[in-house]
Formats: C-alpha cells, structure tokens, sequence
C-alpha cells in the first residue's frame, strides 16, 4: 500500500495504465503521484474549489470543474499547462460534471440559473452547446457518455436522459435515499 499526501482531497483517479495516481485538493491543487513508490510528478497550484475531475481516456489531461463556473484541462504528463475550456460570465452557472471522450472532446454539463426554474446547457469543446430540461424533481446529474446523462430526482429515482433526442429513456427505481453518484460500466450495460 502506498500513501499519497493530498491533504483534503476530494477527488481522485488512477490513469488508464495505472501508473499514475492524479488527485485534487482543496488546499493544495491538483497533484500527479507515480503510482508504484508515489513519487511526485507534477502538480497545479490553484485557489478555486472543485466540482469534479474527469481524465481523458489516454490518461494525458484531466478536466477540473470548479465553483466558480469554469472547466479547465491540465496535464497529467508535462508541466505544458492549463488550459480553461469552458468560462461561464454568468455568475450562476455551476458545473455539474464532464467526461472526455476518445476523440479528446470535453463534453460538461451545466446548472444556469438560481430559479425555481433551472436551464441545464450541454455543451462540449468542439463548440456544440445546447440547452436542455431534465423536469422540476431534478436532484443531481451526471454525464455518463457522451450525450448521455443521469439524473437523480427529489423522490430518489435515477431517470437517463438522452441528449440527442431530448427525451428520459428509462428510470431506476428502488433507492430509500438520496443518490449522491452515479457510474457507468466500462461495457455500456449498468448503471451503478
């Protein structure tokens, strides 16, 4: 067993090869440790709060969310920077999540509006954006592939939206409590 000293940390992630391990914290940014020994690789230094972390499927650039409304990509392999993706001007646009998929195209989803009426925006860093209405009983959502995402609602039901046709296609149903992550399998076939 090997520990890693992110002090605080509220995310973190093995790259797809398992030589790395990539974490994010609160007091002292995003940091990316060897994973057999933990030596340091490289870390970000930073003062916004994340969302979420998601890494590119080559494990090269992970994508942070942070509270302020911003997604920006840092290296996982070089010190080559960060780069913001996505700048929300609007003050009350939380990012709720975002996943990369194998073409490296950010694809994040947004909460605008501080309402009982909440607009949700898909967009993704090819330049695609879209406005979308996942209904009144929203909770929590999550992206689970690319153009397909999850949403938790007030009654504890998981209901899977499609982004493409704009439509719920299916509900999970059973949960006593309030759902506070959703995952999906590498094959395509569970939600977990």
């Amino acid at each position: 067993i090997t520990s890693f000293p992110a002090i605080g940390a509220s995310f973190a992630e093995l790259n797809p090869d398992n030589s790395a391990v990539i974490a994010m914290s609160g007091m002292e940014g995003l940091a990316v440790w060897l994973a057999a020994g933990g030596k340091p690789i490289l870390s970000y230094r930073h003062v916004q709060t994340a969302e979420f972390l998601a890494m590119s499927p080559d494990g090269n650039f992970v994508v942070v969310g942070n509270d302020l409304g911003d997604i920006t990509s840092y290296s996982t392999v070089s010190h080559s920077g960060r780069l913001k993706i996505f700048d929300y001007v609007v003050n009350t646009a939380v990012p709720l999540d975002a996943i990369v998929d194998e073409k490296s195209i950010v694809h994040a989803l947004y909460q605008v509006g501080d309402g009982p009426i909440l607009h949700h925006e898909y967009v993704d860093s090819s330049g695609g954006k879209l406005t979308i209405d996942l209904g009144p009983d929203f909770r929590r959502a999550w992206i689970l592939r690319e153009r397909l995402v999850a949403v938790a609602t007030k009654n504890n039901d998981i209901k899977i939206f499609d982004v493409n046709t704009q439509t719920f296609t299916s509900t999970l149903r059973g949960h006593t409590r309030a759902i506070d992550s959703v995952a999906l399998s590498p094959d395509g076939n569970f939600v977990a």
